[in-house]
Order: structure tokens, then sequence, then C-alpha cells
């Protein structure tokens, strides 16, 4: 009888340990596809779910979203540092009083910053964009330089104006994510999308926001789990060719399924009777503490508007 079993389980364990040395190395598609998988299963789980009995836990979601709306309008009105340092103390002392883990906020909140409010806006910080006087010299050349309607100057820098512009426009984009996550990690989904209705919020838009939340959801698991089940099956690192077929094929797989998904999905709804309309319980009478907190609020982002 023909033996068909693959030749590493016919190898003795010293024979296969000794041929099989070393770590399987990911490639750089794998790694981005595995941790943005996890970044939104991470980010999703934990929205709504820091339940400490904090400050924002027991305010009203009309009074988030509204602080959360005007905030994000002071931070892009406001264009020196002082507000936006001023808005970034008061952001932390509302993740302190509500209790919430500054650590895993700000491991999430630096990456983004950096990529989007640095490293973007950092060329624009040259004198080819932003005039100014050069505090960092990088380069000088023989003779200034007309490409098509760009002049490119002798000497070519960072200035301090171009420099105050990325910091500022870092401190922005810190600050927005950081509100938003003291938003989101507050505030349960369905909360928000109440408060959205009071807002006169379109009922479309906001089934299609929970709608995707969950999608995105399991979308980002299903990716985890055939990562994960791909990996417990590899002995050896796979050529590049294989890779590369592997993850097109997993492509076509999850859109396939995604496509079954809306289906299944939309007949459930037909059979439920859903209709455009989007019916949500109404609010209780807004308590005190929300209130006086949406009273101090409002005065706190004046006065940031006269800074």
């Amino acid at each position: 009888m023909k033996n068909n079993l693959p030749p590493f389980l016919l190898m003795h364990a010293a024979d296969l340990s000794t041929s099989m040395e070393g770590t399987i190395r990911e490639s750089f598609l794998e790694k981005g596809i595995n941790s943005i998988s996890r970044l939104i299963q991470t980010g999703l789980s934990h929205a709504g779910g820091d339940e400490s009995p904090g400050l924002f836990q027991g305010l009203d979601a009309r009074i988030k979203l509204a602080f959360l709306l005007s905030f994000l309008i002071v931070i892009s009105l406001k264009h020196s540092a002082a507000p936006q340092l001023a808005i970034t103390g008061i952001i932390t002392v509302g993740m302190i009083l509500s209790r919430l883990r500054l650590r895993w906020i700000v491991k999430r909140v630096i990456p983004f910053t950096f990529f989007f409010g640095f490293i973007i806006a950092l060329p624009a910080s040259l004198n080819m964009v932003t005039p100014g006087k050069i505090v960092v010299p990088v380069v000088d050349l023989s003779m200034d330089y007309n490409f098509w309607i760009y002049h490119i100057p002798r000497n070519i820098g960072f200035t301090r104006e171009g420099i105050e512009m990325v910091t500022i426009l870092s401190l922005k984009v810190m600050n927005s994510l950081a509100l938003s996550w003291l938003i989101i990690s507050t505030t349960p989904l369905s909360e928000i999308m109440r408060a959205l209705k009071v807002f006169y919020v379109p009922d479309g838009f906001l089934l299609i926001v929970t709608l995707s939340n969950h999608y995105i959801f399991s979308l980002s698991r299903t990716v985890l789990d055939m990562y994960q089940a791909r990996r417990s099956r590899t002995i050896r690192p796979p050529a590049r060719g294989e890779g590369q077929r592997w993850i097109a094929g997993r492509m076509v797989h999850i859109f396939e399924r995604s496509i079954a998904r809306y289906e299944v999905v939309y007949k459930a709804m037909q059979g439920r009777g859903v209709s455009e309309s989007y019916h949500l319980p109404g609010f209780f009478p807004m308590a005190v503490r929300s209130r006086v907190a949406g009273l101090v609020m409002t005065a706190v982002g004046i006065l940031l508007l006269f800074i």
C-alpha cells in the first residue's frame, strides 16, 4: 500500500527539530493585515465598554455628544499652541476623572498622531512650502531653480513658521483623537445613536452606522481567524509567490462572504418588516448633574475661543 504521509511526519523528533530551526518570518503585508484587524477588533470591543463609576460615564449622552461636536469645532478654529495645550489638559483631566486607562489610550492615539499629524505634514515645514527663517538647514544647492510654477531656493531647510504649523497640526490631530476616544470609551453605541437621533440625524445614516459597526467587527474577527488558522498550519516560511496567492485568495473569499452576508441580512430585515425609519426609545429627563456639566463645558468652550 502506497504511503501518502508527508515526509515531515515520518521523521524522528531530533531530525525534525534540527531541520526546522529558526522562526517563521511574516511578510510586511501579513503583519499589516494582522495589526489592522487586531486594532479594529480591540477598538470596537472597548467602545462604550468602560463602565467605571467615573465622570463621563454618568453624564447624559446628549451632553457628551454636544461636548464632542463643540470642542471639535474649537480645536479646528484655534491655530495657536496655547489653546491646543489647554484642550489637551482638559481632555486629560476628563479621562482621569472618568477612570480610563490613560496608557491604553495613549498607545492608540500617539501612533496616529505621529503619522497623520507629523509625518504627512513635515514636508510642508520646508521653506519651499512655508517661507520663513530657516532654523534647521537640510541641503545647500549651487543655485536657485525654477521648475514650472515651483521655486526651489538655494538653501533648503525647515523654517520656524513651518515647524510651528506642524506642531499645531499634530496637537489638533492628537486632541481630536483623544476627545473621540474619551466619548467613545464612556458611551455605548446605542446611546450615541439615540443622541444623534435627537440632533435630527437622518434615520438612514443611523441604520447604516449601526449595521456597519457590527459588520466591521465581524469582518476583522474573520480576518484574524483566517490568519491564525494559516499560522497554525505553517511549518516553514512560504515562498513569496505562495504568500501573495494566499492573500489574494483570502481577499476574494472575504468579498464573497461579504456579499452573502449582505443578502442574508437584507432578507432577514425584510422578513421582520424593517422600514426606512429608525425607531429608538426616548431619553429620560436630563439629570441635574448632566445639566451642570453641560453649563460648565459651554463656559469652558467659550473661554477657549477667546484665548
